[in-house]
Order: C-alpha cells, then sequence, then structure tokens
C-alpha cells in the first residue's frame, strides 16, 4: 500500500513539476526582457499577441485532452485512432486562425512568425493526453527545458530588442518543442495521412471545451482588460505580477488532483473534512508563496511594490483552495454546466469590476477585480445546488454534495 502510494505520489509531483515549468519559463523569459534587457515596454507589446495566441489555441483545441483521456480510457487499443480524428478534425479550423491574425496588424515578417507559433502550439496541445496516458512527464519536462533554452537564446541575440524579437523567440521555442514531441510520441500515435475525422467529434468534446474556456476566461479577465486599458509597460508589468500570484493558485490543484477519484465517491461530511484540511495547508503555502512572491517581485525583477499588492495577491489565491475540493464532487454527480455558469458569472463581474477600479486605481484596479472574481466563485460554490431536471442546475436548501470551477 505505502509502495503504491509513494509510486502515485511521484508521478503526481512529476506531472506537477511539468505544468509548473509553463509559468516559470514565461517569469524567466519576461525577467530577460523586462530587467536583463530593459525591455518593458517591449514585452508589454508582445503581450498583447500572447492572449491572441492563447485564445485561438485553446478554441482549436476544443476540449480534446479531457476528450481523449475518456475515449482513450474506454478504448485503451484505440488511442492512436482517437488522436489523429480529433487532429484532422480540429486542423481544418487552422485557416480561420491564421486569418484573424492576419487582421492583427503584425509586419508580414513578424505574422510569418505569429503563424507558426499557432500551428506548432496547436501540435503541442494536441499531445497533452498522450502524455499523461502514456505517462512520459520526464521526456515532456526534458523537451521544456530544450524549448525554453531555444528562447533564451534568441532572446540574448544582440540585434534590437522589439515586441517581434519576443514573439520570433516564443515561436521558435514552440517548434523546438513541437518537433521533439512528434518525435518522441509518433511510433506511439502513428501519423496517418488520411485525414480521417473524428465523427460527432465536436458535439463530444464540448462540454469540455465550454469549461476550460469559462475557467480560462474567469481568471484572465483581468490580464485581457488591463491589455486595453493600460500602456505597453504597464502591460508587461502587470502580467508577470498576476502570473506569480496564479502559479501559487496551481497549489490548490495539484493538492486535489491525486484524489480526485475518492473525492467523486465518498460521502459529503468526509469531503468537507477533506477539504477543511486542503484550506489550513493552502492557508499555509499562501503565506509561504505571497513571501516568496515579494523577494521575486520586488528583489529580483525591482517592481518596488507595495504591501497592498501583496495583501491582494494573498486574497487572489486563497480562495482557490477553498473550492478546489468541491470540483470533483460536481463532477462526479455531471454538474459541469453548474462549472460553466459559476465561472461565466466570475468572468462577467472580473470584466466589470476590473474596467471600473483600472480607470481609478490603474494596474492594481485590475487585480483588484480578480480578487472579488475569485471570492464571488467561492461563495456561489459553498451554496448547496441540485438539480431540478435533467439538463437544469437550480439551487437547493438539500444537498448531499457542493462543487468548485476550474
Amino acid at each position: 500500500m505505502n509502495s503504491a502510494l509513494i509510486r502515485r505520489g511521484r508521478i503526481v509531483l512529476v506531472n506537477a513539476t511539468r505544468h509548473l515549468m509553463v509559468p516559470l519559463e514565461n517569469l524567466g523569459a519576461a525577467w530577460l526582457v523586462v530587467v536583463f534587457r530593459d525591455g518593458a515596454a517591449q514585452w508589454g507589446a508582445f503581450v498583447g499577441t500572447q492572449i491572441v495566441v492563447g485564445l485561438m489555441v485553446h478554441f482549436l483545441s476544443w476540449g480534446n485532452k479531457d476528450w481523449l483521456l475518456r475515449r482513450a480510457a474506454e478504448e485503451p487499443a484505440a488511442m492512436g485512432r482517437l488522436w489523429q480524428g480529433a487532429l484532422w478534425a480540429r486542423a481544418r479550423f487552422l485557416p480561420v486562425a491564421l486569418l484573424i491574425v492576419l487582421f492583427q496588424g503584425h509586419d508580414p515578417v513578424t505574422f510569418v512568425w505569429v503563424a507558426l507559433w499557432i500551428l506548432a502550439a496547436f501540435l503541442v496541445q494536441s499531445f497533452d493526453a498522450p502524455i499523461l496516458i502514456t505517462r512520459r512527464f520526464k521526456t515532456a519536462i526534458a523537451i521544456e527545458m530544450v524549448a525554453f533554452a531555444a528562447v533564451v537564446v534568441v532572446l540574448m541575440q544582440p540585434a534590437d530588442l522589439g515586441a517581434s524579437t519576443v514573439i520570433r523567440a516564443w515561436a521558435v521555442g514552440a517548434l523546438v518543442r513541437a518537433s521533439l514531441l512528434l518525435l518522441t510520441l509518433i511510433k506511439r500515435l502513428g501519423m496517418g495521412f488520411g485525414l480521417v475525422v473524428e465523427p460527432r467529434y465536436f458535439a463530444a468534446a464540448a462540454p469540455f471545451f465550454l469549461l476550460g474556456l469559462s475557467g480560462m476566461l474567469q481568471s484572465k479577465m483581468d490580464l485581457y482588460m488591463a491589455n486595453l486599458f493600460l500602456d505597453d509597460p504597464e502591460v508587461g508589468r502587470y502580467q508577470v505580477i498576476v502570473n506569480t500570484f496564479i502559479m501559487l493558485q496551481a497549489g490548490g490543484a495539484f493538492l486535489v488532483v491525486p484524489f480526485a477519484k475518492t473525492l467523486y465517491r465518498a460521502k459529503e461530511a468526509v469531503v468537507a473534512a477533506f477539504a477543511r484540511s486542503v484550506w489550513l495547508i493552502g492557508v499555509g503555502i499562501t503565506g509561504v508563496g505571497i513571501s516568496g512572491a515579494w523577494v521575486l517581485l520586488n528583489g529580483i525583477y525591482h517592481f518596488g511594490l507595495g504591501l497592498p499588492w501583496f495583501v491582494l495577491g494573498a486574497l487572489l489565491v486563497l480562495p482557490v483552495f477553498g473550492y478546489a475540493p468541491r470540483v470533483y464532487r460536481l463532477f462526479g454527480a455531471g454538474r459541469e454546466r453548474a462549472v460553466v455558469v459559476i465561472s461565466l458569472v466570475g468572468a462577467g463581474v472580473n470584466l466589470v469590476v476590473s474596467v471600473m477600479l483600472l480607470k481609478t486605481f490603474g494596474a492594481i484596479g485590475a487585480l483588484m477585480g480578480s480578487v472579488v472574481s475569485q471570492w464571488l466563485t467561492l461563495g456561489l460554490i459553498l451554496i448547496p445546488w441540485d438539480h431540478s431536471s435533467k439538463g437544469a442546475v437550480v439551487c437547493s436548501g438539500d444537498s448531499n454534495s457542493s462543487f468548485g470551477s476550474r
């Protein structure tokens, strides 16, 4: 029993490390541009393109990771065929994404780099489920390190630094990542060129897409609004700040994921006790993490942030530890629609409050909007919910489970 738990714990730890590498790489690259090369404005200008690419890739992914995880569990021997069918189904919309980017106003060379970035990121995202299924976590971490090294090499070139240089660096990193993942997994997945599309894929994967989209909008709406209302140096600085706090939020998911199957079946009393434990651990993680954030943002980035920023950062992080344990109870009860509704409400509140406070307080106003959204989400999640009819979710005074989002 102990050896099985240790083995499972190692798998979770290595996978968590893989997921943390992406925000850590973003912070490392931001330091190279903002501090080492004194390019805050260039990084801020790059953030706008990064937001667009992120949205395009999310739409192009269309929930394929969770869809493939579920289908591959039902048909393990068909993983390669399922992966290819979903890939070709989604690939048909790549020209639409590239057409949207064409209207972003980039010069021809930069447009080509953005297009390559989207194509590579689309392929990289397609490998998320196969990596989880085959547990090639260490290989994926090594690939991430090589890809980030490629980004650093481009950013450290002696040429004048501009937003186009940062875009090129990100595109090169994505191309290296995609190429190495393809070489690593191609034998397991195969690569059929018959362009056979998985039937009814978009309808089957739509719930997963909506869950991901609503969560992304909720967590990033403040950054989107900051990108619209602030100048480039402020946007670049705010992105680094909020990404630091969001990285601490990931601790909630890492604490809960190993117990997901148990939470699906456990009684409410067990879930409540587990949730209290996660909350207490989360308070400790938040305290230590915010102290680390102060060292990072003021000692390494030299942002000179005052105490209010870190108080708000703590308030942004804490709610996740409150509602993370509930999400699997909701999913186990088939209440995914409630997650989408709550996340969209949170995104709407984040948008409205961020815009209002941005005009009054500047960048810190966007962070306030995200904090309000997170605590509202926690409050909504703690409300008892129940189904009054199939496909509808309504509040109830008596329920055996609660739920969470993101």
